[in-house]
């Protein structure tokens, strides 16, 4: 059940005969009690989903039946629902998260006028995902987990992998090519299509076989049990060093991060040392060590770190970031905080983290184009909004990033605005800018305007 908020998105939760309301329907359930609704298919990616649309002054209930149970949906039917309480295993180099179900905290959940409430003192029960029937024992594999309500009110399942204890990956050798890597698991069986498996438990794994150079598939069979087979995605080690962006697409010299996505950026370093990386006045480096990698500081190791992960692990934290950042400048638009990586190999990239790095830039035909370090374009997807600089009350228009034409087109009926003040949706990306929709604009008209518009949105 989904409700739909003022801005018009739907979210979760049970707002019949309050608000707009949208009800899906899983596959072999169907509504049991006489209505007039019809089922309505959508497309959502590949997929078609059932649903139907409630209007705002709908008032009975809707009763909804399937091979798990029956569901009342109404103005004072609360929904319940199961969440994990416990966090997935630690294991890094997977990046689908797994569980030990019998080790596991599950919570009952319900929505009440004031939010959501829950409670973990409660029974679970658990059932294969290929059978209908409920156990109070977890089996391995891909299974779900449903709290048990003591009034008989139905509770929506949770799917989870259920791998239980004695899992291991281990990497053996890798190199740019080819990479060893060992997966062990003592409830089943492990088989991938992407390597050859040599003695030892050990998979021998060709980039060249991997359809997905970042990650190596590999399938979980449980003993006795191969439908609730499962597949886990582990990080490929394949000898690399490289930094991604937000798009999959590798950091540059001389570059910009802006600092409120450095959670959001990727580093891969397999089968090399980073002999030297910096940030501010720290100065750090990067070592193997019995096939973990390590950071280390002053010649000491400070901790371990997996050999792929977001940013921010190696910068310890974001307040530490911000800090740094702040002490480059008494202007944050100016604040620059250079980072710089010299590799084992000789290699180096160096960039620099920024707030609100990105420039708007207005081009023929009436596009704008974001651009970073050294007006060079960079890619930037994100919503931007346009005010107009002399209403500023008047509500702001949102463009989308034109994929076709690899820019932002402004809108023919708002050209006579004139001057224009370009922002974007979130901040900390984009720096504010003046473009002026009834000409175009020079590098010296532009940066004698830009104060002028930071300053209208200061005073706004």
């Amino acid at each position: 059940m989904l409700y739909r908020k003022k801005d018009g998105k739907y979210e979760l939760g049970n707002q019949i005969g309050r608000t707009d309301s949208f009800l899906l329907i899983p596959k072999d359930w169907y509504i049991e009690n006489e209505t007039s609704f019809t089922i309505i298919d959508y497309q959502w990616g590949n997929r078609i989903i059932q649903g139907i649309e409630i209007p705002s002054d709908f008032i009975d209930n809707i009763i909804v039946k399937g091979a798990d149970g029956i569901i009342t949906f109404g103005m004072a039917s609360p929904l319940y629902w199961t969440e994990m309480a416990t966090p997935p295993l630690y294991i890094p180099d997977v990046i689908e998260p797994l569980y030990n179900a019998e080790n596991s905290i599950f919570s009952l959940c319900y929505d009440t006028d004031n939010g959501k409430k829950n409670t973990r003192e409660i029974n679970v029960q658990f059932r294969n995902k290929w059978q209908t029937e409920w156990s109070d024992k977890p089996s391995y594999g891909e299974i779900f987990a449903r709290a048990v309500d003591t009034n008989g009110n139905f509770v929506t399942p949770i799917k989870l992998m259920n791998i239980g204890n004695g899992f291991s990956v281990s990497l053996q050798h890798a190199d740019k090519d080819t990479c060893q890597i060992k997966v062990t698991w003592d409830h089943g069986h492990v088989t991938t299509n992407e390597g050859v498996k040599k003695a030892n438990d050990v998979w021998e794994i060709k980039k060249e076989d991997c359809p997905d150079h970042r990650c190596i598939h590999f399938t979980l069979v449980p003993e006795g049990n191969s439908l609730n087979q499962f597949t886990i995605s582990v990080k490929a080690p394949f000898k690399d060093f490289s930094i991604i962006n937000i798009y999959g697409d590798n950091v540059i010299n001389d570059s910009w991060v802006p600092y409120t996505d450095i959670d959001k950026y990727q580093y891969h370093i397999v089968g090399q040392n980073v002999k030297q990386y910096s940030f501010g006045d720290v100065v750090r480096e990067l070592r193997w060590m019995n096939d973990k990698l390590y950071i280390f500081e002053k010649g000491k190791a400070i901790k371990p770190i997996p050999y792929e992960g977001n940013l921010l692990i190696l910068f310890d934290s974001r307040e530490n970031l911000r800090s740094k950042l702040e002490r480059t400048s008494m202007n944050m638009l100016n604040a620059e905080l250079k980072v710089s990586f010299s590799l084992s190999n000789s290699n180096s990239l160096e960039f620099s983290i920024k707030d609100s790095p990105y420039r708007p830039k207005q081009i023929g035909n009436g596009r704008l184009i974001i651009t970073g370090n050294n007006h060079t374009p960079v890619k930037f997807t994100g919503v931007l909004k346009l005010l107009k600089l002399e209403e500023p009350e008047l509500e702001p228009i949102e463009i989308s990033f034109d994929e076709e034409n690899g820019s932002y087109t402004l809108p023919e009926d708002i050209r006579p605005w004139g001057k224009t003040i370009v922002i974007g949706r979130t901040r900390g990306r984009i720096c504010p800018a003046l473009v002026d929709l009834t000409r175009e604009m020079d590098g010296a008209f532009r940066a004698n305007n830009r104060e002028n518009a930071i300053s209208s949105i200061k005073e706004n």
